[in-house]
């Protein structure tokens, strides 16, 4: 009688197997939401960091009259609309740096140009997660009287301004020779109904944000239809 109450107090390799099974299902479990909840978070900071730059962007047009282009002429530097944007979110100290060097400074870091989850471009001190609307944005630089404002929009909360983009090679914001390929994304002029992920994507997965011209933020799935939005300025 004592040998067999013994044994009917330990566990069988059966009862052992279960309890480890499930001990790996909850933590098969915990891993999915902690990876779920980094994505959010990620996918939160990149929000924060675009509506950033829109407000500052839409700063700068109230300011100035007018949008920056996706190139500048800043004391004879070309330089990246993040250039021109820097004193409108906080940095007017790197701006001056800018300002008052012949050429491009030491390369810096702005968190607000970096989406968390865009790790190619994070490898960069000055990375850029962010391309500009080309219809909005034009080249400054070589036509510095040309600009668009405000008043030249039909709906600013419908028209695309700033967004993700993730490239094969990494893109900088510093440097003297922005280009249209690598700054700015085109939106069909006038929208056509491409997807969105044809013009814009992110390593979010499944959709992209986008900053509009009155300086929301929205989180667009990658089938969004370009014509669901407005390109540009009105066209006349």
């Amino acid at each position: 009688m004592l040998t067999a109450n013994r044994r009917t107090k330990g566990f069988t390799l059966v009862e052992l197997l279960v309890v480890v099974t499930i001990i790996g299902i909850l933590a098969g479990l915990m891993m999915v939401a902690i990876n779920a909840a980094r994505r959010a978070a990620m996918r939160g900071r990149c929000a924060n960091h675009l509506r950033e730059l829109a407000q500052g962007a839409v700063h700068y047009e109230q300011v100035k009259q007018g949008y920056p282009g996706f190139a500048n002429n800043l004391k004879g530097k070309r330089v990246s609309w993040v250039v021109m944007l820097l004193p409108y979110i906080n940095r007017e100290d790197l701006f001056a740096v800018w300002r008052d060097s012949s050429g491009a400074p030491t390369a810096v870091r702005v968190n607000q140009t970096l989406c968390p989850a865009d790790t190619l471009n994070a490898s960069m001190t000055d990375g850029l997660s962010f391309v500009v609307n080309f219809n909005i944005f034009i080249d400054r630089f070589a036509n510095p009287q040309k600009k668009y404002s405000g008043e030249d929009l039909e709906s600013a909360a419908m028209t695309p301004m700033i967004s993700e983009r993730i490239d094969t090679t990494a893109r900088v914001w510093g440097g003297t020779n922005p280009t249209q390929a690598a700054m700015t994304f085109t939106w069909p002029y006038p929208p056509t109904n491409d997807l969105i992920i044809t013009r814009v994507n992110s390593n979010h997965g499944g959709g992209s944000h986008v900053a509009f011209c009155d300086g929301h933020v929205e989180y667009l799935v990658d089938n969004t239809r370009c014509d669901q939005f407005l390109a540009g300025p009105k066209i006349r």
